[in-house]
């Protein structure tokens, strides 16, 4: 007679691992949620003080979508945004993912034109970090202008901020409060 003979075709998976890294370890931190994706894959890993900062995961090597059946999965690594940090990934699926968090605190810096007789509904206005300006000349619509995340600090020190007007009109003079 025949024979019928069932093949049972598993899919192997590979160990992905990823290390949280902080640029102020002495500073309790919340945990965070990395987001590893690659094919149609996509798993939350923790990474907390609880696991060391440390984690790994099982996840399919090759794909089962009909269109790439077969290929190899790449995988990409993401981090859920912490505040006040910025994150750079390094590593590979291979050698492990490494996530470093640098200390980098925002803040939002406003100018409001008051003028002693209404003159103008704009004003061009310039910033300056200790004393350098960043980017160009502003002309504000109305007599309000804000700059948002502008980092708090440069090399662990804060910046000075300072605004500056520019084409002030003949016989008035730019008063700077703050």
């Amino acid at each position: 007679g025949s024979k019928s003979v069932e093949f049972n075709i598993v899919n192997p998976t590979i160990t992905i691992s990823v290390t949280k890294v902080w640029s102020n370890p002495d500073v309790d931190h919340e945990g965070v949620q990395a987001i590893l994706t690659g094919g149609a894959t996509t798993v939350e890993i923790y990474l907390g003080a609880e696991n060391e900062w440390t984690n790994s995961v099982e996840v399919p090597k090759f794909s089962e979508d009909a269109e790439t059946y077969g290929e190899a999965i790449q995988y990409t690594l993401s981090e859920v945004s912490v505040p006040d940090y910025d994150a750079v990934i390094t590593g590979n699926m291979t050698d492990g993912f490494v996530i470093t968090n640098t200390y980098n605190p925002k803040t939002r810096i406003n100018v409001n034109k008051a003028w002693v007789d209404q003159k103008s509904d704009e004003v061009q206005v310039e910033l300056y970090a200790d004393g350098v300006k960043v980017g160009e000349t502003v002309t504000t619509e109305g007599l309000t202008y804000v700059w948002e995340n502008m980092p708090i600090l440069k090399n662990g020190q804060f910046i000075d901020y300072t605004v500056k007007e520019v084409n002030v009109p003949a016989g008035y003079k730019a008063v700077v409060e703050e």
